[in-house]
C-alpha cells in the first residue's frame, strides 16, 4: 500500500507542474490571440476605416473631431459611475443579441465605441461593419484603459 501512495506522487506532482505552465502560458496566448483578432478586425476593407486607438489617441480624436459620437456599450450601473465625455448610451445588448440599438444610428457618422475591458466593444465591431458603419473608432481595453492613462470619466448630476 506504501508503494502505491509513492507512484501516486509523481502523478499529481506533474498535474501540479502542467497546471502552473499553463496558467503561466494562458496570458501570453491570450495576447497572441488578441493580436491576430485586432489585426482582422481593424483592417480597412472597401473604404470603411475601422482603428483601434489607445486613450491617449482617443483623447486628441474627440478634442479634435467634434463629430464623432462616443458610444459607450456598458450597463445602466457601469454608465452610472462614469463615462467618456459626451457619450450616448447604447447598452450591452447592442453587441450582443440582435444588435437592435446599432440600426438606428447613422452610418455615415463617424463612431468611437467602448465598454469596460475591451470584450463587448470588439464583439459590436464584427455587426458594425455587417451593418455598414463607415468610420468606428474602438477605445483599446475600455474605461479601463482610459482610467490607466491617468484619465477622468463623466458623470451626469442627476446621477449619485
Amino acid at each position: 500500500m506504501t508503494r502505491n501512495t509513492k507512484q501516486g506522487r509523481p502523478g499529481r506532482l506533474r498535474w501540479l507542474r502542467w497546471l502552473l505552465i499553463a496558467g503561466a502560458a494562458a496570458p501570453l496566448l491570450w495576447f497572441a490571440g488578441e493580436a491576430v483578432w485586432d489585426d482582422i478586425l481593424f483592417r480597412e476593407r472597401g473604404g470603411m476605416v475601422y482603428q483601434n486607438l489607445s486613450a491617449d489617441e482617443v483623447a486628441v480624436l474627440l478634442a479634435e473631431r467634434e463629430e464623432v459620437m462616443p458610444l459607450d456599450l456598458r450597463t445602466d450601473q457601469e454608465f452610472a459611475r462614469g463615462h467618456l465625455p459626451q457619450a450616448r448610451r447604447l447598452g450591452a445588448a447592442a453587441g450582443a443579441g440582435s444588435g437592435e440599438p446599432l440600426t438606428e444610428l447613422d452610418r455615415e457618422q463617424p463612431c468611437l465605441i467602448y465598454c469596460a475591458g475591451g470584450f463587448r466593444s470588439r464583439l459590436t465591431l464584427g455587426k458594425m461593419r455587417a451593418l455598414g458603419f463607415r468610420e468606428v473608432y474602438h477605445l483599446n481595453r475600455g474605461v479601463l484603459g482610459w482610467r490607466l492613462s491617468g484619465r477622468e470619466l463623466e458623470r451626469d448630476e442627476a446621477v449619485e
